[in-house]
């Protein structure tokens, strides 16, 4: 009985990817990537729920569409400076009883040499998580 009870268990833990860190006074601000987005300004900021190396999840009144590439700036008083990442809207819902949509943004590996560069975010994001433990 009890291997049943262990088997089940391992089976429903959540299999991530990365591990993900719930944050406190942490913000995103966003902006949708076009062809040629040289003049489009962030928009936020909006309250990051948890984030990891690979992806992040927050909260907001706005209607934004799913599979969206975006370049998102990431605003804590853990980092010294603003972290920009590009990446994709995968995920898009609501909570029953409440008005605010939950969206989760896949970090991109891939970016413009000059803007993002993966392994230096993946850096600066474990720099940011060190700082939380």
């Amino acid at each position: 009985m009890t291997d049943e009870k262990e088997k089940n268990n391992s089976e429903q833990k959540e299999r991530r990817f990365a591990k993900r860190f719930k944050v406190n006074e942490t913000y995103i601000s966003l902006r949708f990537l076009k062809k040629i987005n040289w003049f489009k300004e962030f928009i936020g900021p909006y309250h990051v729920n948890n984030i990891s190396v690979s992806s992040v999840c927050f909260e907001c009144l706005e209607d934004f569409p799913a599979q969206r590439e975006v370049e998102i700036k990431i605003l804590s008083s853990n980092l010294q400076s603003d972290l920009k990442l590009k990446g994709k809207i995968i995920e898009k819902s609501t909570i029953m009883g409440n008005q605010n949509f939950i969206y989760i943004i896949l970090f991109s590996p891939f970016g413009s040499g000059y803007k993002y560069n993966s392994m230096q975010s993946k850096r600066k994001l474990t720099k940011f998580f060190d700082s939380l433990t």
